[in-house]
Parts: structure tokens; C-alpha cells; sequence
């Protein structure tokens, strides 16, 4: 861990936190792939206040990585995530919703992903409107589209494509 990172937890930097808890349950940068610890310091993130932890162990809960599979908990740290900010622990928690039959609920959840810029709010919106169940009305989804929309083309920059293209493993 570099010097950096160590002073940050140090501090008790929930970010910090975030970052090697990353490493581990990845195996990235130089940390082998170790659930347990990326959930312990994810525990520790989420305790100081990060909306991302709590989506990450939402994650872990769900998926059963390092954890044995609880919807549950996963529901629980998806909310704690959302109104901390974190719209894919939203965009989560509107799924597991939908699963457990509060379609409704989910769509609100939806609805403020979408707002968010956030593609998947949108194709829950969509699923919801095709469904034609009265969920989501015509205007609602157009409303939500233009919301969406608005909100893409305010996160654009030319430093985001640069960063969308090396991930992606175009290089510059």
C-alpha cells in the first residue's frame, strides 16, 4: 500500500478505505483477491460514511463473494447506499424491489437513477412501461428520458471520453 493511501486510512478516510478494500477484491494492484478483507475494510468504510461502501458490501451480499448469499443484507446496505448518494446502490435496490413484488417502489427508484444519468434507470423505466401494467405512463418514461438525457450531456467532457476510451482499452 503506498505511503499516500496509509496516511489517508489513517485519518480514517472512508475513500481510503474504498480504494485498498478495491484492490482486494479485484487482486489489483499488487493485493491478492481476498473477499474477506475486501469486506472488512469495506465494513470499515461504510461505518465512516461511505454511500460507495455500502454498495460494494450490498454487492458482496448479493452475489455471495466472500459472504454467504443474503438478500436482506443486501437490500439494507443498497439503502443505507442510496440515501447516502450512491446511485447504482439505487439502481440496485429498485431491482431487488422489483424482485420481491413492490414494483411500484421500484420504479421510483428508477425514475431517480434515470435522472441521475444513470442508463440502467432508464431500461427499468422501460421494462416497466412495456409492461403495460400502469407502472409507468408514456409521459412519465418521456419525462424521465429528458431528465436522463440532460443529465448525460451535463457530465460530458473531454477528459471523460479520454477516460471511457482507456478503460475500454483504446488508449489516447
Amino acid at each position: 500500500m503506498n505511503e499516500r493511501i496509509a496516511k489517508r486510512m489513517a485519518l480514517d478516510d472512508a475513500n481510503a478505505y474504498c480504494q485498498i478494500a478495491g484492490d482486494y477484491s479485484l487482486g489489483d494492484s499488487g493485493k491478492p483477491l481476498d473477499y474477506g478483507r475486501a469486506f472488512e475494510l469495506y465494513t470499515r468504510a461504510a461505518a465512516l460514511g461511505s454511500p460507495d461502501a455500502h454498495y460494494e458490501l450490498g454487492n458482496m451480499y448479493r452475489s455471495g463473494k466472500g459472504r454467504d448469499i443474503n438478500v436482506k443484507k443486501a437490500k439494507h446496505h443498497y439503502q443505507l447506499g442510496a440515501i447516502g448518494g450512491s446511485v447504482p446502490a439505487r439502481s440496485n435496490l429498485a431491482v431487488i424491489e422489483a424482485q420481491q413484488g413492490k414494483a411500484k417502489r421500484a420504479m421510483k427508484h428508477f425514475k431517480i437513477t434515470a435522472r441521475n444519468g444513470f442508463g440502467k434507470g432508464i431500461e427499468g423505466l422501460r421494462v416497466g412501461y412495456s409492461q403495460g401494467l400502469g407502472l409507468v405512463t408514456k409521459e412519465e418514461l418521456d419525462e424521465a428520458l429528458l431528465a436522463y438525457k440532460a443529465a448525460v450531456d451535463e457530465m460530458k467532457s473531454e477528459e471523460r471520453d479520454i477516460a471511457a476510451k482507456y478503460l475500454a482499452g483504446g488508449g489516447r
